[in-house]
């Protein structure tokens, strides 16, 4: 996705001893800085040492941002902005997105000097929202809502938590009379909200209101208004909807079986709902779940452990489908 930049960003000398960070970010810190730098350190450490953010170096990590604690932000982003300028000097007129990606990589490189034990699971995690940040873009499951944001603002009172709730229920069967009457306005208003707030999502080119409205679709269940409403389920739906949210396995292979299912010209959620009784609003709220728990997380080896295996599911059900449909079209053309 980035370009990646000509010169070696890490540098040549193994030997090097990992610099501090305070002389890194400001090249005239004192021993006195570096001492009191060094006790804050043992502090943070100290207090975040049973919070599962942590190297075996002993350094902790912030949930939020992903940075190390023996360190600041703004240390960080001074020595980021020196290395960037350094290399805009080298360079004939960088546009925006050079700079841009010639951050992130800098970025990057920077934080593995200054974790040098970090897993590749603590690495993902700043990656992704160093990344997105520098884009300017949202992040799913860390983004905040901000009622200063003019793109949230309730439209005819409705805000984004009823109407992510809302288009929930309704992908699971519910009305929109019901979801009319239980947010206590007229149904053309519930429309035109509808309708608004899709803009809304279209205009913002940050994402923040689409990364808004997929967490608290999945959240529709909480609800003070809506969470109770729900369409007629079979006992054996219920009991697949049960187990879809409880085994990451069965989860996987439904979505292999969708995506062969839209391959082979069915509607792929209508296929579900047929033989699982798992309507689509449902199934999204189990996806979000998972999608949440993968982003805190963030495990390389279990990400592709899953994702492999979907794409095994993926291709069984496809050979389904294709014996369902007599084979498929090049089955018979011999070269």
């Amino acid at each position: 996705m980035f370009k990646k930049l000509l010169k070696d960003l890490l540098g040549n000398d193994e030997e090097k001893k990992e610099p501090q960070p305070s002389a890194n970010a400001a090249n005239n810190a004192t021993a006195h800085n570096q001492h009191e730098a060094e006790e804050e350190e043992e502090e943070e450490e100290e207090e975040y040492e049973d919070n599962g953010y942590g190297d075996d170096d002993g350094n902790a990590y912030d949930p939020q941002t992903h940075h190390g604690l023996h360190y600041t932000q703004a240390q960080f982003d001074a020595e980021v902005d020196r290395r960037v300028n350094e290399w805009k000097a080298d360079e004939e007129d960088p546009d925006d997105a050079d700079i841009r990606n010639a951050k992130i990589n800098f970025g990057n490189s920077l934080y593995r000097e200054w974790n040098r034990n970090v897993s590749e699971s603590q690495y993902m995690k700043f990656n992704q929202q160093y990344g997105s940040t520098a884009l300017g873009y949202a992040v799913f499951g860390s983004t905040k809502h901000d009622a200063a944001n003019p793109l949230l603002e309730p439209i005819h009172g409705i805000t984004l938590q009823d109407y992510a709730a809302a288009s929930s229920k309704m992908a699971s069967g519910v009305g929109a009379n019901q979801i009319a009457k239980a947010l206590g306005v007229e149904q053309p208003v519930w429309e035109e909200a509808s309708t608004l707030w899709i803009s809304r999502m279209q205009q913002d080119n940050t994402f923040t209101v689409t990364n808004l409205f997929g967490t608290y679709f999945g959240e529709s269940a909480q609800h003070p208004k809506l969470g109770g409403l729900a369409a007629a389920q079979s006992e054996s739906g219920k009991a697949n909807l049960e187990k879809l949210a409880t085994d990451r396995y069965f989860y996987e292979e439904l979505c292999g079986a969708r995506q062969a299912a839209y391959e082979y010209g069915l509607d792929g959620a209508q296929w579900i709902m047929e033989n699982y009784g798992i309507a689509l609003g449902d199934f999204q709220n189990v996806a979000v779940k998972y999608m949440t728990e993968r982003n805190a997380e963030w495990n390389s080896n279990e990400i592709m452990h899953f994702q492999n295996y979907q794409e095994q599911k993926q291709k069984e059900y496809a050979a389904k489908f294709a014996a369902e449909q007599g084979g498929n079209v090049a089955d018979d053309v011999e070269f």
